[in-house]
This record gives C-alpha cells, sequence and structure tokens, in this order.
C-alpha cells in the first residue's frame, strides 16, 4: 500500500519524541512503524543507505497502513542538519503529503541527555558509530550535539513547510506539564479528531540510558516480558541499586561555567528562535535573552 500522508517527528534528538510517538501512535487512523529493532525510527529521509533502498522499502515499514491513513515516522535524524543528507530534497520527491514536528527542550538539559545517549550507544547520527572514543562532558561537547541544540538553524531546514503550516513547534516541557492539551493541539495540527481515551505510554527511554552496554541489561531494554519478571522478583530499591552500579561511566552535567558559555554561544540562535518562530527561550526555559 502506497504511503499517502506522512507524520514526521523530525527532532530534536532528547526532546521527548517517543513519548509523543507513543500518544499518537493510539490514533485510529495513524499507524506507526514494524520495522524490527528501532521500530520509530526508519531513517529513510536521513540515511543515504536506506533512502538508496528506495520508496518500496519505506512502504513496507508500515505494512497494516490504508487508504487515507497517517504514516508515523519519528526519525530524528531528520533534524541533524549539516550531518545528514538532503531531507528537504528527499520529502518533496516521496509522493506524499507531510505535516512535520519538531520538538524542542531546554538546549542544556538536551545536550547533557545526548552525551549520555551517545555514550551508551557509541552512535550519534544515522547507526554510524561514532569516530569520538568518549561522549562524557568531560570531553567537551560534540559538534553534532552542539548543531542539534541550535534549534533555529534546524527549523530552518524545514522553513518552507513551516511557512505554509505544515510544521509545528512543540516544546518537551510543555508535553511533560499538560500531555492532553499538546496531543489536542497536535491532532487540530494534522487534521485529526481527538483519542477518545488516552493513555499514559509505558515506553521509558532514561532508563535505558542509564544502563550499561553489558549484553544482559541490553537484553533487558529490548525484552519487556524480561523486564516484567525482574520487576516481580526483586524490590525496588534492589533495583535502583543494580542500576546505579551498572552506570554509563562518565560526566553528565555541565558546570556553571560551561552553562554560561554554551547559553552565551547559543543566544543568536535563541534570539531568532524568538523573532523569526515564536518560541521564546526566556519564558519556556527560564533563559533570559540578551536582545
Amino acid at each position: 500500500m502506497a504511503i499517502e500522508r506522512c507524520i514526521l517527528i523530525a527532532g530534536a534528538m532528547k526532546c521527548g519524541t517517543t513519548s509523543l510517538y507513543n500518544y499518537l501512535a493510539q490514533h485510529s487512523q495513524i499507524r506507526s512503524s514494524a520495522l524490527v529493532g528501532r521500530g520509530k525510527e526508519p531513517k529513510f529521509f536521513s540515511s543515504d543507505e536506506r533512502w538508496g533502498r528506495g520508496p518500496a522499502w519505506y512502504e513496507s515499514c508500515f505494512p497494516t497502513i490504508g487508504p487515507g491513513q497517517w504514516a508515523l515516522d519519528g526519525s530524528t535524524d531528520c533534524a541533524k542538519y549539516p550531518f545528514v543528507g538532503d531531507v528537504p530534497a528527499r520529502l518533496k520527491a516521496f509522493d506524499a503529503e507531510f505535516k512535520i514536528i519538531f520538538m524542542m527542550r531546554h538546549p542544556l538539559r538536551r545536550m547533557e541527555s545526548h552525551a549520555r545517549h551517545a555514550q551508551f550507544f557509541g552512535e550519534e547520527v544515522n547507526d554510524i558509530r561514532s569516530d569520538r572514543k568518549d561522549h562524557s562532558l568531560d570531553y567537551g561537547i560534540s559538534p553534532a550535539s552542539r548543531a542539534i541544540s541550535n534549534y533555529a538553524m534546524q527549523i530552518d531546514v524545514f522553513r518552507e513547510w513551516f511557512d505554509r503550516g505544515d510544521l509545528l513547534l512543540v516544546a518537551a516541557e510543555e508535553l511533560k506539564a499538560d500531555p492532553a492539551s499538546v496531543i489536542e493541539r497536535t491532532l487540530k495540527f494534522i487534521g485529526l479528531p481527538p483519542i477518545a481515551s488516552l493513555s499514559v505510554p509505558t515506553f521509558q527511554n532514561r532508563a535505558g540510558e542509564r544502563r550499561s552496554k553489558l549484553p544482559l541489561l541490553q537484553m533487558l531494554d529490548r525484552t519487556p516480558r524480561l523486564n516484567r519478571l525482574l520487576r516481580s522478583i526483586a524490590p525496588a530499591w534492589a533495583r535502583q541499586r543494580m542500576w546505579k552500579k551498572l552506570e554509563v561511566p562518565g560526566r553528565f552535567r555541565l558546570t556553571p561555567d560551561e552553562e554560561q558559555s554554551l547559553i552565551a554561544e547559543l543566544m543568536p540562535s535563541l534570539v531568532r528562535l524568538r523573532d523569526d518562530y515564536g518560541v521564546d527561550a526566556s519564558t519556556t526555559w527560564g533563559i533570559p535573552l540578551s536582545a
């Protein structure tokens, strides 16, 4: 079945995209990807290799989609300019209607979460092994992480969709504070009726970030049944102690001096985010703007 309509949660990475994805996947007119592994992220429009597989491969990721239904793609690599392919050109070449959602989070908190994620998985872009031996903050912020937190630059890539009303900006903080309101607004943007009974998604990203790369714990992350078994036989205090001992090594909190330097670096982007795209960092994240 050819994909006629697609909701693309393009980014940004570590900004609550998985939560939004799991909320939207509850709608009867939305079909999530059935891709084995990281099903949320087919990475068709961001990966040169996957783009080369052609439209038929992408459509095979959504085997249950029907006429008029929306495919749901949560490939956050689409908002990793300039480290990915020409995403806008590929979207235009694909014969479908797109509604694009771009999520943001306090840019420094995003960088911290990014560092932990990259340290755990050893990847930053398109499942490609990073050439950095250590992603902890003791070794600095990676170029990819800096670029991703430059939200104005990332939104610029999708400016055409923004100008014609096909791009929605969402702050992770507002999704966390009032998910029902954000989902209602998002569905209205897409052109779909509300979800009759919205349930809180059970998927949690943060736990997987904390764990080491031990094969047993990777298996637990991928196997909900085993995870439930562990919870049934081990009390919470014992599980917490085990996870703490097996945390990913490194520092993942910015120092006050690092924060001050990064905010100064991001200031032109934050000012433009307010002036060009209507997102005020001072009210959204408590970051005072210099202009």
